[in-house]
């Protein structure tokens, strides 16, 4: 019989509340001791939606107990000078990186494919809509972050973030 590991923040707009949206099935690593669980938060049937609160990207270390997990059992590691998770022998369950802007404010990001880890970093794209609703489309961003602290590996954008 199967258990649930995490369960993700609901979030309130205009009195209406709102459950994260998982579209694809995770990524997973088998660690020694652990597996750890990756996935990302958006809403793909709303993909320009911007009215919603920030969606997020996860990792979440799996130790087979029947213990559900929420966000507040993660590292938050949204900003880059944070203090990383030690998932090897520390009691962090895993990380989160809220998908906000450079003021911290939700935009909209999203994570709407699925991501994928290879050779210990987890590269995962985000949809971010555009602000002008008389203009299609948006903006992708594609991340690769090291799969145990979040850490970046690969600065695409050359912004050290």
């Amino acid at each position: 019989m199967g258990q649930i590991l995490f369960t993700a923040p609901t979030y309130v707009v205009e009195s209406t509340t709102h459950t994260r949206k998982f579209f694809y099935p995770p990524s997973v690593t088998l660690e020694k001791g652990y597996d750890l669980i990756f996935m990302g938060t958006g809403d793909r049937e709303n993909a320009c939606d911007t009215t919603v609160a920030a969606d997020c990207v996860y990792a979440v270390k799996d130790v087979h107990e029947t213990t559900t997990l929420s966000e507040a059992d993660l590292v938050d590691v949204t900003d880059p000078a944070a203090t990383l998770p030690n998932l090897n022998g520390g009691t962090d369950q895993g990380w989160f990186i809220r998908l906000v802007d450079e003021l911290g404010a939700p935009a909209g990001e999203k994570v709407l494919a699925r991501g994928v880890v290879f050779y210990k970093t987890f590269y995962l794209t985000t949809f971010t809509p555009n602000d002008d609703p008389c203009l299609p489309g948006g903006f992708g961003k594609a991340y690769a972050l090291n799969y145990k602290t979040a850490a970046a590996v690969i600065d695409f954008d050359n912004d050290n973030n």
